[in-house]
């Protein structure tokens, strides 16, 4: 006679026989795992850098906007990169207009492209006590601030083309580069005076012919503890060559542009890299 417990224990055993995986199965389950994430992952980060574009194109519009005020406080003139401050390149703001920026901006994150990420958070750009971008030399009134994007403001210090150059909102003369050729008229609809912070240390774009410049790996002005740290480009997309940057205009509006219609903005007297547009 067969006991009631010996019944119990060979039916639980027949279930767990039964529900049990085999290694065939548990193989085939991995592979339908791998091959969504490698479908769905690509997809995640594109939507990750669209999510940042975008972002990024509304921070430049809040300092586009910020630009105005500032201007119109100060008799239509944009800030500009003269002494005794020390400010010079693209992304340098003189302190105290950074200041004034701020206040109409209303948060220091608006400054930083979010693309540069997860290298520059907001704590590199503006939070850390021991050195961040924002705080690069706070000397009243001399000082500057190095911000996420490029500012095509002018001035003795500035190290743009004097092309690229802006002193106020109006349309401005632009003396074109050629010998023979007489300046001519820009309106504001086509002047850049707000750019992602595309820089590397060569003039030419990558292809056959010219090497690969360095995007990933500049010399600036991150400092922190002491030392000084590598900057790198907006919008690299995980690769070493920018997809492209966002651009602000003096009108207020923006757009996104491809990276091989831009061109390097800054002449062989750059200091530390070349900033494109």
């Amino acid at each position: 006679m067969i006991s009631t417990r010996s019944l119990y224990s060979n039916s639980r055993l027949n279930r767990s026989r039964c529900t049990a995986f085999t290694l065939i199965e548990l193989l085939v389950v991995i592979a339908i795992i791998a091959i969504l994430a490698a479908i769905l992952l690509p997809a995640l980060a594109a939507a990750k850098d669209r999510a940042w574009r975008i972002a990024c194109l509304n921070n430049e519009r809040q300092m586009l906007i910020a630009l105005n005020v500032w201007s119109g406080d100060n008799h239509n003139k944009l800030p500009t990169l003269d002494p005794p401050g020390g400010a010079y390149n693209a992304w340098d703001i003189p302190i105290d207009a950074a200041n004034d920026l701020l206040k109409s901006v209303g948060a220091k994150k608006t400054f930083y492209c979010p693309s540069t990420q997860p290298k520059f958070t907001d704590w590199q750009n503006f939070k850390n006590p021991a050195g961040n971008h924002w705080d690069l030399v706070t000397t009243p009134h001399t000082g500057w601030r190095v911000i996420g994007y490029a500012l095509a403001l002018s001035g003795a210090q500035c190290k743009l083309q004097a092309t690229n150059q802006n002193k106020t909102l109006d349309a401005e003369l632009v003396k074109p580069t050629t010998f023979l050729s007489k300046p001519y008229l820009v309106g504001p609809a086509e002047r850049v005076l707000v750019a992602d912070a595309i820089i590397s240390t060569g003039f030419a774009q990558p292809g056959y012919l010219n090497p690969k410049n360095n995007y990933t790996a500049l010399n600036g002005g991150f400092k922190q503890n002491g030392l000084t740290y590598p900057e790198l480009s907006a919008h690299l997309n995980g690769g070493n060559i920018p997809a492209g940057s966002n651009i602000g205009f003096k009108d207020g509006h923006g757009t996104w542009e491809k990276f091989d219609v831009e061109v390097v903005r800054t002449p062989n007297s750059s200091i530390f890299f070349n900033f494109w547009w």
